[in-house]
């Protein structure tokens, strides 16, 4: 990068690079320009023109939708793997009381795929009908993707981690927190 800390101290480093995204216009399409038509999914089987699709619904006993964002300051960072804790989760405080865990500390989250002991967190920013996760919680203190079905995304092929459901229950139900 050609700098030293000093140098750094002194002015900042603007790194190399795009400062806006397709500046010059060209995207990586087939014909170089944006499109809404795409003859690429229709190939794939896809819809060629955008389309709204309605919000996969939780099934009955799995009515929360699970979120699992990245942290702000945190990019697949091994910190987590060091805390002896379990994972907190952000959840609105009207759905605590509706689940009848206002004022509880801990609890357990259920999917159709497994469970996850958390640390509850009340917190108002997040929306009703949501359970929020932060990513990168090892297995040892339990990870999120005990609770994801191993689903592949409409295009592409990667893994789809998204549109799960689950429910928050009491830790008195029994279990042993992860499976």
């Amino acid at each position: 990068c050609g700098s030293d800390f000093q140098s750094l101290v002194k002015r900042p480093l603007k790194p190399p690079g795009i400062d806006i995204p397709w500046q010059d216009r060209s995207f990586a399409t087939p014909s170089g320009k944006y499109e809404l038509y795409s003859d690429s999914a229709l190939q794939n089987g896809q819809n060629p023109l955008p389309c709204f699709k309605l919000p996969l619904k939780g099934s009955p006993g799995f009515d929360l939708r699970l979120l699992t964002p990245h942290l702000k300051n945190s990019l697949h960072s091994q910190g987590f793997a060091f805390v002896n804790d379990k994972p907190a989760a952000h959840v609105n405080p009207l759905v605590l009381t509706e689940k009848k865990l206002a004022g509880q500390a801990r609890a357990r989250v259920v999917s159709p795929n497994g469970c996850l002991d958390v640390r509850l967190k009340p917190d108002p920013a997040v929306p009703e009908g949501v359970v929020m996760i932060y990513e990168g919680w090892w297995h040892k203190s339990g990870s999120v993707n005990f609770l994801t079905a191993d689903s592949l995304s409409d295009m592409g092929e990667q893994a789809a981690y998204y549109d799960t459901f689950c429910n928050l229950e009491p830790l008195s139900k029994g279990g042993h927190g992860v499976y």
